[in-house]
Order: structure tokens, then C-alpha cells, then sequence
């Protein structure tokens, strides 16, 4: 017997373990194929050729050639900045390999927009890897698709995955990672607000069954959020507006929600569209005086919808900013949830006394933050 043959019989037995391993592998993916016919058999967007070359040519080796690329993408990310340039053709090879897969779109997208782009120090660098990893999660929304009936039964976390990326990275909502910087940059690469794409992507992902409950109310939010960075009153009651026909045909459709929840999240949005009111009128009277009764009375009922539901108060100091309030409108406000905390701890209830304090501690420091910027409804 040659010297060769043991490494000969080695090298077999390691062929046949492979193709044993990938054996079970393609069984678990036929069960779970055979699960869903309509999502996996039938996938939304049209199959390319390269994705049908190589499934035929990678056959039941697929899903081992796709776990070596995943470890070197997270190698990739995990590296320094120039590794991450190797990310866009990784990602290529799992998007021939798995195009069916909502968790390879959703993740490899908020890699990009999220853990790539914070690698960066300037707003420049870092925009550059959002819009790659949004136009990224654009692209795995159009091959997974949004009819229910036919996409992946886990279709909806590209689109909330998307939705995110629009809603965190393109927007003022999170301005603490210079939201206010992309937003401009953003409505110009997609040419729409991204907060009217995020509430529509989420508004698709709501459309999936499983969907979690809790979030399906998120394209409302975002409407809201909308509303709330936008200086003209008309559309702010507008954007509002739209917020509780989304929130009430959420509750018609999937009735997840109690009751009071719903009625809570109603009175707060339509606290809002009546101070968005009192601003419109604002910008109509000449008359001084009038003016000021005018700010007067939105001074009042900002403070009474803050002592009506403390928990929800937090989006009230921008209406303050947006109608140019002094500063002593917030402290009147602090003011007054700083009484109705003393009255609540009197009372036992110290989980809402300790609501009140946060939410006056908010409101002072808007009044510090007006106070020493002179910050108005223009500026």
C-alpha cells in the first residue's frame, strides 16, 4: 500500500462528512421551504440569474459557503476602517447565496447604516455608509417585497429595519448622531422626506402577521415625530392628523391595543394639533396685544395637557419653541408639575410623583437652553 492511501481515505472521509453536513442542511431548508411554500418557492422580486447559477452550481454546499462569508464580514466589521471596505462585495456573495432570507437584508443592512458608519468621526464619512446600508435595506425591501401573501413570512423586518435606518440616521429625531445634518442630504439622495419613508416603511411591516404587536403602532409615532420638527402649522395639523387616522386604523385592523391606550395617544396628538392651532393663529394677528392673549391662552393649554398625562408631556417644550415662548413659560410649566409631584408623593403615589419631577426638570432646562440661545420658531 502506497504512503498515500491513509491520506487518501482522510481526505474522503472529510468529503463525505461535507457533504453529510450539507445534506442536513438542505434538509432543514426543504422542511422550512415546505413551511411556507408561498414565501420561499414563489419569493417576491424574480430570482437573477447569478442567483440561479449559484444555487445549481453550489448545490448543497450553499448554506456552508454562506457561513464562511458571514464570518468574514464580521471579521470585516469587527476590523479597522479600511476592512470594511471589503463589506460591499461580502455582502454581494450572501445576497446571491440567500436573496430570500429577510434576517440576511435586515442585518447586513443595519450593520452598514448602524455599526460600519459609526467607525467613522465626521458627519461626511459616516453618511456615507447610511446611504449605502439604506440603499442596501431599499434593495432587499424590493426582493422580499410587501404583499403578505406572497413574501417571506419574516418579510417585515427589512422593512422595519428600513424604517429605522430612515427614522434614526436620516432625520432631527435623533440628534445626538447629527440627524439634523442628514435630513437636508437625505430628502435630496431619495428625493422624499425620510420621515414620509419611514412611517411607510413601517406602515408595510404593520401589514405582516408577525409583526410584533407592540410596534405596530410605529408609523404613527413617526408621523407624530414629523409633526413635532415642522414650522409650519398647517402641516403640523396635517401630519397629525394623518398620525390618528394611522392610529385608529391600527386599532380597527389588529386591536392589540386597550382601549386607554388608544384614547391617551389620541388625546396627546390632539393636544398637540390645538397648540399647533393657537400658533397658527399667532401667525396671522398683527395686533400686539392680541398676540399676546393668543400666547397666553397656548402657554395654558400646554400646561394643562402637561398636568393632564405627565408621561406623555416630553413633546410639549417643542410646541413651546416653535410659538418663540420665553423662558418663564417653561418654568411656569416646570412650576406646576413640580406641584402636582408634592400632592402625588403626598398621596402615596410616588412612581407618578417621580414622572413629574423628571418632566419639570425637562421643562427647566428648555427655559436654560432658551434663555441662553435665544432659540425661536425660525431659528
Amino acid at each position: 500500500m502506497s504512503a498515500s492511501a491513509p491520506a487518501s481515505r482522510l481526505g474522503r472521509a472529510a468529503l463525505a462528512l461535507a457533504l453529510a453536513l450539507a445534506a442536513h442542511r438542505s434538509a432543514v431548508a426543504l422542511r422550512h421551504d415546505r413551511a411556507h411554500p408561498l414565501a420561499l418557492d414563489i419569493p417576491a422580486g424574480a430570482a437573477s440569474p447569478g442567483e440561479v447559477a449559484g444555487g445549481l452550481l453550489l448545490g448543497g454546499f450553499r448554506g456552508l459557503f454562506a457561513d464562511l462569508v458571514w464570518f468574514r464580514a464580521q471579521v470585516a466589521l469587527s476590523g479597522d476602517r479600511d476592512d470594511l471596505y471589503n463589506l460591499p462585495a461580502l455582502y454581494e456573495k450572501l445576497a446571491l447565496l440567500q436573496p430570500q432570507y429577510p434576517e440576511m437584508w435586515a442585518s447586513t443592512g443595519d450593520d452598514l447604516v448602524f455599526n460600519a458608519a459609526a467607525k467613522f468621526d465626521t458627519p461626511a464619512g459616516q453618511w456615507t455608509w447610511i446611504r449605502l446600508g439604506v440603499d442596501w435595506l431599499r434593495r432587499g425591501t424590493d426582493r422580499i417585497g410587501s404583499d403578505r401573501r406572497v413574501s417571506h413570512p419574516r418579510g417585515h423586518m427589512v422593512w422595519e429595519s428600513l424604517g429605522w435606518a430612515y427614522l434614526y440616521k436620516c432625520t432631527p429625531t435623533n440628534e445626538i448622531d447629527n440627524g439634523t445634518v442628514w435630513w437636508p442630504l437625505a430628502r435630496s439622495q431619495w428625493r422624499a422626506d425620510p420621515f414620509e419613508l419611514s412611517a411607510e416603511a413601517f406602515g408595510t411591516a404593520s401589514r405582516f402577521p408577525r409583526y410584533l404587536a407592540g410596534r405596530v403602532m410605529m408609523d404613527a409615532h413617526v408621523l407624530k415625530h414629523w409633526a413635532l420638527h415642522t414650522v409650519d402649522p398647517v402641516e403640523e395639523m396635517d401630519l397629525l392628523r394623518r398620525s390618528m387616522e394611522v392610529l385608529h386604523r391600527h386599532d380597527r385592523e389588529r386591536g392589540t391595543y386597550p382601549p386607554e391606550f388608544i384614547r391617551r395617544h389620541h388625546w396627546i396628538l390632539a393636544g398637540l394639533a390645538r397648540a399647533a392651532e393657537f400658533r397658527a393663529r399667532l401667525g396671522t394677528e398683527a395686533d400686539p396685544v392680541a398676540r399676546g392673549g393668543i400666547l397666553a391662552d397656548a402657554i395654558a393649554h400646554i400646561q394643562a395637557e402637561a398636568l393632564r398625562d405627565p408621561d406623555f408631556s416630553d413633546d410639549l417644550p417643542h410646541e413651546l419653541r416653535k410659538m418663540d415662548a420665553p423662558p418663564e413659560a417653561y418654568r411656569g410649566v416646570a412650576r406646576a408639575l413640580g406641584e402636582m409631584a408634592t400632592a402625588s408623593e403626598a398621596r402615596g403615589d410616588h412612581a407618578r410623583a417621580e414622572v413629574c419631577r423628571e418632566r419639570a426638570a425637562l421643562f427647566l432646562s428648555w427655559a436654560d437652553y432658551v434663555a441662553e440661545m435665544g432659540v425661536g420658531a425660525g431659528n
